[in-house]
């Protein structure tokens, strides 16, 4: 497999863009070591996805607007998801356990020695301690008190790797505007979004919760509360010797509780915004968008 690091177009500012390949790395793991290898990135790219669906909870019963922007995510890597445990693989002898590095990890294999001084190395990661995101989105509304958003991206990567994509659509719906009296708006949400690259992964994330805010001028306070989950599957071919097999495996991060806190400006054609994620993988997000 070859995916390559400059796979993330979108990934713009990532230590990734160095050129290296995933499929390298993780080639040399089965599905279990696998899974223990890439799932840091399945609970951090979910995180970046559910990031910059909204911005600010005001939405008018009627009138149609339209704003076309970029939102930019950055989260950072912790040192729990910089290790895991690795066990050797057959037919190295005896089998034995590491800590090694994950794909966020140290750039140095470990090694661990067997049955007449054979060498089992475990491949190391891309030492990486921020992952960003830049992600192109659309909002267009509102009927009924409801704006829908869009995301979609699409890059070719080469006969041996294949397309990237990603494609998103989500629905906002005003609460308010049953309650006249409240001080605040007060709206709903649902955004559903699904990655790939090729045939090697894909991946969904989801996203549904509250947004409360306060517009005082050009001035919009807001913040959100909700529940988002990632599921992401990885497939490739695993090198021995002359030989491969195909591996793949599923990975999840479920259901978590989300927080959003943000502040963003409407300067008539201009809407700028930046918000603060808190969940098990926090984020912090900044968009820039124009429209109507």
């Amino acid at each position: 497999m070859k995916i390559r690091l400059c796979l993330l177009t979108l990934f713009a500012a990532s230590q990734w863009a160095l050129g290296q390949e995933i499929g390298d790395y993780i080639s040399k793991y089965t599905a279990e070591n696998g899974k223990g290898y890439m799932q840091p990135l399945a609970d951090v790219f979910g995180a970046d996805l559910n990031s910059g669906l909204f911005q600010g909870s005001k939405l008018s019963q009627a009138g149609f607007h339209l704003t076309i922007g970029v939102k930019g995510v950055m989260a950072r890597i912790g040192d729990d998801l910089r290790t895991f445990k690795a066990t050797t693989e057959e037919p190295f002898s005896p089998t034995q356990t590491a800590t090694v590095p994950t794909i966020f990890g140290k750039d140095e294999a470990v090694s661990v020695t067997g049955a007449g001084g054979t060498v089992y190395n475990f491949p190391g990661g891309f030492d990486m301690d921020m992952m960003p995101l830049v992600i192109p989105q659309a909002t267009i509304g509102t009927l009924l008190g409801t704006e829908a958003t869009v995301r979609y991206f699409m890059a070719n990567l080469g006969e041996d790797i294949g397309d990237l994509k990603l494609a998103g659509i989500g629905v906002r719906h005003s609460i308010s505007q049953y309650l006249p009296l409240l001080p605040i708006d007060v709206s709903v949400g649902y955004f559903t979004q699904k990655f790939s690259v090729g045939e090697f992964v894909e991946a969904q994330a989801v996203y549904y919760g509250a947004q409360v805010g306060k517009t005082l001028g050009i001035l919009c306070l807001y913040g959100g509360a909700g529940y988002e989950s990632t599921e992401v599957t990885v497939a490739y071919d695993q090198e021995k010797d002359v030989e491969s097999s195909r591996v793949s495996f599923d990975m999840k991060s479920e259901d978590q509780l989300r927080f959003t806190v943000g502040v963003g400006l409407n300067l008539v054609f201009l809407k700028i915004h930046a918000d603060y994620n808190i969940a098990s993988q926090k984020t912090l997000c900044a968009g820039i968008g124009f429209g109507w």
